[in-house]
C-alpha cells in the first residue's frame, strides 16, 4: 500500500514496516517498525500517518519524526482498510466490524457492528462512513455517533468495493452488478447489470462511474442515468498495468499484448503484439509507450500508430520496472541490474551494477535515477551511469511515484480520479500522463486507456 501527500510518500509492506520517503530526493527518511505482521493499508493526513496490519492493530505515527504515537487495539482480525479525515480514523477488518478512532488520543470511539461478514472496503466523507462486506450489504454510518443509518440491501454476493461522492454511493459486488445508492435516503437508484463476472472495483468522479470486472472489461457509466457509456474490451487475458495520457489509454495483459484505447469513444486503436510473456511494467511520455516483460525485453511503441519502434535486449531475466523521461529510458530487472537506454535510437547506454537482489522499481527525474531492491535504494547519474550518494541525488522521485494508485487483489487498479479497471490476470504496473493510463499484466498485454470527463491525474 502507498500514499502520498505533498513531498512525502508513505509505503506499507509485507516486511511489516511502514516507510517514509522524500518524494523530491528519493531519500528514505524513516522506517517505522512496530507491526508484527504485514501492513495492508496506509493513509496520511498532514503530520499523521495511519497503518493497518494483519497483526490486528491500527497504528498512528508522526510523519516528521517517525515516532509511533498510538497502537490502536480492538480488532480481532486483520485490518484490511484504513481512512483518515480530520480527527477521525476509520478502519475495517475481517472481524466484521468498522471501528472509529480519535487521531489525537488514540481512543476508540464507537464500534460499528452490524456486518455478518468480512469488511472489505471503507470510505469516509464528512460525517458519513460507508462500508462494504462479504455479507452482501453496504452500510451507512454516522461518524460522530456511530449510529447505523442505512443498510443497503440488494447485492446477492460479497461487496468488494465502495466509493462515495456527494450524495452518491457506488458499490461493486461478486454478484456481477454495480449499484448506485442515495446517501441520504439509502434508496437504490440504479442497478448496473452489464458485467458478466464479479465486479472487483468501483470509483466515481463527477458524473461518471467506472467499474472493473473479472469479465475482462472496463465499463464507463453515467452516474445520473445509470446508462452504460462505453465497454472497453479486447483483451483475452488479465490486465497487469495501465497508464493514461490525454485521450489515450494503454493496457498490458496476460494475453501478451499491449492495447491502446480512445477514452472518449471506447474504441480500441491498436493491439501491440510483440512480447511473448507477461508485461510487468509500462510507462508513457508524449507519443511514446515503453513496456517491460518477462520475455527479458523492453519495447518502445508509438502511441498514435501502435507501431513497435525498438526492441531493447540486454537484460538476462524478467523486466520488473520501466520509466521514461525525455530521451532516456530506465529499466530494472531480476538480473539485479539497472539499464539506461536512448529512447530515440534504442541504444543501451549504461549497465548499472550494485544491487545484490532483484531491482523492483526504477524512477528518473532530472539527471538522477533511483532504483529499489528489497533492502536498499541506490542513486545513479543518468548521463554518466555513476553511482551517487543519497545526498548527491537531486530532484529524484521515490520509487512508485509514476504508479497511479493501489493495485487490489492483483487484478484491479484504482486510477486517479476514481477510475476502476479490473482484469482476469495479475496486474504488475500502472503509469499515466495527463488523462492517458497504461496497464501491463501477467499475460504480456499492455493496454492504453484514454479517459475524458475526469480531472487529469496528478
Amino acid at each position: 500500500s502507498v500514499a502520498i501527500q505533498g513531498d512525502t510518500i508513505v509505503s506499507g509492506s509485507d516486511d511489516k514496516t511502514v516507510r517514509i520517503w522524500n518524494a523530491t530526493s528519493g531519500e528514505e527518511q524513516h522506517v517505522l517498525k512496530g507491526h508484527s505482521e504485514l501492513v495492508r493499508s496506509v493513509a496520511i493526513q498532514d503530520d499523521t500517518i495511519v497503518s493497518g496490519s494483519d497483526d490486528n492493530t491500527v497504528r498512528i505515527w508522526n510523519a516528521t519524526s517517525g515516532e509511533e504515537q498510538h497502537v490502536l487495539e480492538g480488532h480481532s482480525g486483520p485490518v484490511t482498510s484504513v481512512a483518515i479525515q480530520g480527527d477521525t480514523i476509520v478502519s475495517g477488518s475481517w472481524d466484521k466490524t468498522v471501528r472509529i478512532w480519535n487521531v489525537t488520543s488514540g481512543e476508540e470511539q464507537p464500534v460499528l457492528k452490524g456486518h455478518s461478514g468480512f469488511v472489505n472496503s471503507v470510505a469516509i466523507q464528512g460525517d458519513t462512513i460507508v462500508s462494504g462486506s462479504n455479507d452482501g450489504t453496504v452500510r451507512i454510518w454516522n461518524a460522530t455517533s456511530g449510529e447505523e443509518q442505512h443498510v443497503l440491501e440488494g447485492h446477492s454476493g460479497s461487496v468488494i468495493s465502495v466509493a462515495i461522492q456527494g450524495d452518491t454511493i457506488v458499490s461493486g459486488s461478486w454478484d456481477k452488478t454495480v449499484r448506485i445508492w442515495n446517501v441520504t435516503s439509502g434508496e437504490e437508484q440504479h442497478v448496473l447489470r452489464r458485467h458478466s463476472e464479479p465486479v472487483q472495483s468501483v470509483a466515481i468522479q463527477g458524473g461518471t462511474i467506472f467499474s472493473g470486472s473479472d469479465d475482462k472489461t472496463v465499463r464507463i457509466w453515467n452516474a445520473t442515468s445509470g446508462e452504460e457509456q462505453h465497454v472497453l474490451k479486447g483483451h483475452s487475458g488479465g490486465v497487469g498495468s495501465v497508464a493514461i495520457q490525454g485521450d489515450t489509454i494503454v493496457s498490458g495483459s496476460d494475453d501478451n499484448t499491449v492495447r491502446i484505447w480512445n477514452a472518449t469513444s471506447g474504441e480500441e486503436q491498436h493491439v501491440l503484439k510483440g512480447h511473448s510473456e507477461t508485461v510487468r511494467s509500462v510507462a508513457i511520455q508524449g507519443d511514446t509507450v515503453v513496456s517491460g516483460s518477462n520475455d527479458k525485453t523492453v519495447r518502445i511503441w508509438n502511441a498514435t500508430s501502435g507501431e513497435e519502434q525498438h526492441v531493447l535486449e540486454g537484460h538476462a531475466n524478467w523486466i520488473t520496472s520501466v520509466a521514461i523521461q525525455g530521451d532516456t529510458i530506465v529499466s530494472g530487472s531480476l538480473d539485479e541490474t539497472v539499464r539506461i537506454w536512448n529512447a530515440t535510437s534504442g541504444e543501451e547506454q549504461h549497465v548499472l551494477k550494485g544491487h545484490s537482489g532483484t531491482v523492483w522499481t526504477v524512477a528518473i527525474q532530472g539527471d538522477t535515477v533511483i532504483s529499489l531492491s528489497w533492502n536498499e535504494a541506490l542513486f545513479w547519474n543518468a548521463r554518466t551511469g555513476e553511482a551517487l550518494d543519497a545526498g548527491e541525488a537531486e530532484a529524484s522521485p521515490a520509487p512508485g511515484t509514476k504508479t497511479l494508485v493501489n493495485v487490489e487483489n492483483r487484478t484491479h487498479v484504482k486510477l486517479s480520479g476514481g477510475i476502476g479497471f479490473t482484469t482476469d490476470h495479475a496486474i504488475y504496473d500502472t503509469a499515466h500522463e495527463g488523462n492517458v493510463y497504461v496497464i501491463g499484466d501477467e499475460s504480456g498485454m499492455v493496454h492504453i486507456l484514454h479517459v475524458q470527463g475526469i480531472e487529469p491525474a496528478t
